[in-house]
């Protein structure tokens, strides 16, 4: 029974030690908005069209309406950009949503 204890434990280790690994670098690149206040759903257009996958407008308690908006994507091993792919997914949604009549 014992013998059992060590295999689980040993397995939850080696599978937590894989985890931490696994995280990808985040790259990210800040826009300025179109408008006087960075709208969410321009920020993730205006960041697809960049090449980027996503984009999110960091309010905060100083600057509750900035006009910047932030792109995000996952960077390669090296910290440098990767050659600039749209995400199908993101572009469906937003092409999904302009169509929908929802801006």
């Amino acid at each position: 029974m014992k013998e059992m204890g060590k295999i689980v434990a040993t397995t939850v280790l080696v599978l937590l030690l894989l985890t931490l690994g696994a995280e990808a670098k985040l790259c990210k690149k800040t826009v300025k908005s179109t408008f006087l206040e960075c709208r969410k759903l321009s920020c993730i257009e205006q960041c697809v069209r960049e090449g980027y996958t996503h984009g999110y407008c960091p309010h905060d308690w100083l600057h509750p309406s900035a006009p910047d908006c932030v792109c995000t994507k996952e960077c390669s091993d090296g910290g440098e950009a990767p050659p600039v792919e749209d995400e199908p997914s993101t572009a469906l949604t937003l092409g999904a949503r302009r169509v929908g009549g929802h801006t």
